[in-house]
């Protein structure tokens, strides 16, 4: 297992404990941004990834020490 620190971003706060915008998990080795989506239970909810300021692709497999920021759709009006 590895450690991650994840931040989700507006109504996604949601898929975490109690509310937070912030949390450490510890997710297995080889995971891939969407699978970490999948483990918060967010699939189909998640637009753009970042990982460590970078936008990438949810194949992208995660590192220890990775910090996440997911973000979900952006609606107007």
């Amino acid at each position: 297992m590895i450690p991650v620190e994840v931040t989700l971003h507006g109504t996604l706060r949601r898929f975490l404990p109690e509310g937070r915008k912030t949390q450490r998990l510890e997710v297995p080795e080889g995971e891939t941004v969407a699978g970490l989506v999948a483990r918060l239970g967010a699939e189909g909810q998640v637009w753009i990834a970042e990982v460590n300021g970078e936008v990438v692709r949810f194949a992208r497999p995660l590192a220890a020490g990775d910090r996440v920021n997911l973000h979900g759709m952006i609606e107007g009006g």
